[in-house]
């Protein structure tokens, strides 16, 4: 069931981010980014023509060797022509969105963030990115151990202002070859 509480969509809405459940021992190759070394998995959220988007993900807890983890994704956004991205965010959980730089997950720290209060929308913008350059984007849980038992919820982002996609054209190899003749 999905209603309207506080300006927020809270409820089901179709699982766009593909994540597997978080379940105790869970291993996040899926965006886990800088939290999952060594490959570092990031999820990558292209626009549509108009530079928007709609993200519906999953977050929470789990157990890895009995202590409690939260669920944190981590993903690249690249910077519209506009020069800012607002995304607007919804959850039934507090949840804080982090922009994040310098991009090395050696290095990396909160360059900006906003909390996400339960069932109330909120919106961060993200600016000082020359259009077509990627940027480093987390949602997560605000603390470590599960509140109430409650160990996934649901999360829901909007993005404007994201570049648009780049158009792509399926040519085979002879029809390549035919433009240099």
């Amino acid at each position: 069931m999905t209603e309207v509480i506080g300006g927020c969509w809270v409820g089901a809405l179709p699982d766009n981010e593909g994540e597997p459940p978080l379940v105790d021992e869970y291993v996040d190759t899926h965006n886990g980014g800088c939290n999952t070394p060594p490959d570092h998995p990031f999820q990558t959220i292209v626009g549509e023509a108009d530079g928007s988007a709609f993200l519906s993900g999953r977050s929470g807890w789990y157990q890895v060797g009995g202590q409690p983890h939260r669920g944190t994704d981590w993903f690249i956004l690249t910077m519209g022509a506009a020069g800012s991205i607002e995304i607007t965010a919804c959850a039934p959980e507090p949840t804080y969105l982090f922009e994040l730089g310098p991009q090395d997950c050696g290095a990396v720290g909160v360059l900006a963030s906003v909390l996400v209060p339960m069932n109330v929308a909120k919106t961060m913008t993200i600016t000082g990115y020359a259009p077509g350059e990627p940027v480093w984007f987390w949602v997560g849980p605000t603390v470590f151990s599960p509140p109430g038992g409650q160990h996934t919820y649901a999360y829901h982002l909007w993005f404007d202002g994201l570049a648009q996609p780049v158009a792509t054209e399926r040519v085979s190899w002879t029809a390549v070859k035919g433009l240099f003749k």
